[in-house]
Parts: C-alpha cells; structure tokens; sequence
C-alpha cells in the first residue's frame, strides 16, 4: 500500500510540472550614430563665379556666349540644357571669357549653363541658366556679288579649319571677260602649309583658256579648255571623294582624274586669289560654299538649277551644308566682314570697298 502511494505521488508530480526554458533577458540599447565625414571632394569652389553673363551676336544659325573670368579659376564648361538632360559641349582655357557656337537651328530656343573649375579642383555651383532663341531662316534673295579687280581677295580660315575629310563639294559662281595670262589666277585655295607658307593643297583657277585643277603645290595640275571668259554667269562645282576628282561648270563634267589631297595646314583659305593678292582673280564671284558630301552628277545639276541661284537649304543634301559665303546678301557682310553664315567661320576682305559689292548677280 505504501508503495502504491508513493507511485501515485511520482505520476502527479510528472503530470503537473511543465517542459519550462527559461531564455536570458536581452537588452538592445540605441546610441547615437557617428556622422560621416564630410567629403571634401563636394565642397563648393570659394571662388565666386557669376556664370553666364550675356549672349550676343545672334543670328540664325549662331550665337556668342560671355561671362567675366575671374582670377584663380582653371576651365570653364559650357553646358547645354536640354528638356530631362544636359550635356557639357565645350572647356575652355581660364584666359577665354566667351565662346561662339555655330551650326544651330534657326528660329530655334536654346539653354546654356556655364561652370567654372578652380585651380583646386573645386566647381563652383551657379544656376545662371540663360535660354536664347536664334534668328528665324531669311527669305533668300541673291542681291549683290562681289567685284574683283585683280588687287584683292578675301582671306578665309586657317585651311585645316574647313574640316571636309576626304570626300566634300566645294561650288562657286563667277562671271569674267578678262583671260588669265601670262599668269594663272585663283578662284578659291585651300593651303597644306604654316602660317608663314602659301603652298597649294588644293585651288581651283584659270590659266590662258584653261580652267585647271592644282594639288599639291605644282606637283598635279589638270585642265580643259573652255570659253570661260565671256562674260557670263557659270558656276564650278568640284567634287572630292578620296582620290577621285571631279570638275564641273554649268552642271557639265569638265575633268575626272585620280590625285591625292594633302592635309591642309595652318595657312588661311582664300577667295579670288593665291593667298593675299597673288593671283587674284580679275571679275565678280558670289555663293560660295562647301559641303560633307561627294555629289552626284544629279545633285550637281540641282545646285546648278539651270543657272540661278537659290537657297541652298532647300536642297535635296542641305543637310551636308557645312559653310556658305554669301559675298554681299547677309546683313553682315561689310568691307571689314564676310560672313559664313553656316559655321561662322567668317572671312577677312583685303582691299574691298562699298563699291565691289556689285547688284550683278546670277
């Protein structure tokens, strides 16, 4: 009996306790974080830079950017601020205080910023946004030409400026009763040397009866006879892919041969002459211009259009259209100016006075 009690108390006692782990308490205790250091790789140049200040000379297809340089900056970005994006366009030297930009669109709103790097490497933070509309296309009209008498030109670009690659047109219109003897002349020169140098790298002329090719100095010279000096209105296209060359007047191929361009140099292009007055055409010249393409026989009878001429943004490869001289209709045309109304890489007339602006025009 005894021991039945004593195994009814162990049962109970197994039954009534419970499977109990107590588990440690665990405490968590919230400190301050640490700030992290500031990056000084952000901080803001010292030096108080304004931005933009102006934007001048506006005109259809371009326009100046300026601002006041200060001292102890290194570069200064010119930033395009475009609708959900913006895109540095250009760096400049510490000594620039304004930059031109050229080949917009016309009548066309644009936005630039202008930042500035100190000599430190600090940027400075300005939001000088400054938003500008370009002139709208003008109604073309052809006016006026330029009258050459053998003692002038107009001084072009460093020859390496016109950027043509190997493959481009160049055309120009003219109008002589005058042969070019004992000495050649020049239409138009683009040089391969220094600034200091004139030497052909490529010239489109006349000699005697000839209207001739030279590359290369003398080196390559091709020409055909043609009954150029009679005192009309032509025009001469000359059509460059690589090493094939042609030579058109009046929408007709005069030459086609093989020759090698050299590079162009340092030493400016010229209009009616050589360089300066060597050479210099004798007549009246008007349109010039160059485009990134090598035309087709096609396309060269549309830039001739039966002999008129007409707004080169209404043809069928104006998109190729890299510089246009107008001798005497843009409105910045002068004596002192000859407006590439393009690319604005403007030419210098020597010599030139109102009266060379002719009303005789194809």
């Amino acid at each position: 009996m005894k021991n039945l009690l004593v195994l009814s108390c162990l049962i109970i006692t197994l039954l009534g306790c419970e499977d109990k782990v107590i588990e440690p308490t665990t405490t968590y205790v919230t400190t301050p974080a640490a700030c992290p250091p500031t990056n000084p790789e952000l901080k803001p140049s010292p030096i108080n830079f304004d931005g933009l200040d102006e934007i001048t000379n506006i005109t259809s297809t371009s326009l100046r950017l300026n601002w006041k340089p200060r001292e102890g900056l290194q570069f200064y970005y010119i930033i395009l601020i475009a609708e959900n994006d913006r895109k540095i366009i250009k760096t400049l030297e510490a000594e620039d205080s304004s930059w031109k930009i050229s080949g917009l669109s016309p009548d066309t709103e644009y936005s630039y910023l202008v930042r500035s790097l100190d000599t430190k490497g600090y940027l400075d933070q300005n939001n000088n946004v400054r938003t500008v509309k370009t002139h709208p296309w003008p109604t073309y009209t052809n006016r006026v030409s330029l009258n050459l008498n053998g003692s002038q030109s107009i001084q072009l670009a460093p020859s390496q400026q016109y950027d043509l690659k190997e493959v481009y047109t160049a055309s120009i219109w003219f109008k002589t009763n005058t042969k070019s003897s004992p000495s050649d002349t020049r239409l138009f020169t683009f040089h391969k040397d220094s600034k200091q140098i004139a030497s052909t790298a490529l010239s489109v002329g006349f000699e005697n009866d000839t209207i001739q090719v030279q590359i290369n100095g003398i080196e390559i010279i091709r020409g055909k006879v043609v009954a150029y000096a009679d005192n009309k209105w032509h025009q001469i296209a000359l059509v460059v892919n690589k090493r094939k060359i042609s030579l058109y007047m009046d929408g007709k191929k005069l030459l086609k041969f093989r020759a090698k361009i050299p590079a162009f140099g340092t030493h400016p292009a010229s209009l009616g002459s050589l360089t300066g007055i060597r050479k210099a055409f004798i007549g009246h010249i008007d349109e010039f211009s160059l485009f990134t393409k090598d035309f087709s026989p096609s396309e060269i009878k549309e830039l001739f259009k039966n002999g008129d001429t007409f707004d080169l943004k209404s043809h069928s490869q104006a998109k190729y259209l890299l510089h246009w001289y107008r001798l005497g209709d843009s409105r910045f045309d002068s004596i002192k100016n000859i407006e590439d109304i393009i690319t604005g890489l403007n030419g210098a007339p020597g010599g030139i006075t109102e009266s060379d602006f002719s009303t005789d025009v194809p």
